[in-house]
């Protein structure tokens, strides 16, 4: 029998062993043929992979940019218990992490060298004011390069089956 099934495969671009954002290739197959390729790639990059700024630096500069006097979910001890709670872990914690990355800084459809750069990503949430961020530090120089406000909201959902329009949990 033939599978009609149509799988697809996801690979991330990386250079020098770094991964570059928003750039990947899609392979769409169907019994073991592929029956198409797309996706975008950075061509030319000709960056250092090492960061001048520590990932500590980084953190640092990026809260700041936030606000420094904001109440972040790691110094909320209700939001730190909980995520040890759910995890499991006695260590776990909401403070961020750096992910070191070839981030995209430029145009959305400009895949051209110019538009990407070695840099820390962090994704920071606070509670007072309220905002999901995910927050770009140029791992060279230390300069916020992009924050992308990453709040989700809930909204309403006209449902099947004369349930009517309730509201959903986005997050």
């Amino acid at each position: 029998p033939t599978d009609r099934r149509l799988t697809h495969e996801r690979y991330n671009q990386t250079y020098k062993g770094v991964e570059v954002e928003y750039a990947e290739i899609f392979i769409h197959h169907k019994n073991n043929k592929i029956e198409t390729i797309n996706g975008k790639l950075a061509e030319g990059l000709n960056l250092s992979i090492i960061p001048t700024i520590t990932e500590n630096t980084a953190i640092i500069n990026a809260i700041n940019h936030l606000g420094a006097t904001n109440l972040f979910n790691w110094l909320d001890t209700n939001e730190e218990n909980e995520i040890k709670e759910l995890t499991g872990n006695p260590n776990e914690t909401n403070y961020p992490t750096g992910q070191l990355l070839i981030a995209k800084t430029g145009d959305e459809q400009d895949y051209s060298s110019s538009n990407f750069k070695l840099c820390w990503k962090f994704s920071i949430n606070s509670l007072v004011p309220y905002s999901r961020n995910d927050v770009y530090v140029d791992a060279i120089n230390g300069v916020i390069v992009k924050n992308d406000n990453t709040n989700h909201y809930d909204g309403t959902a006209q449902l099947m089956f004369n349930y009517g329009n309730l509201i959903i949990d986005t997050k």
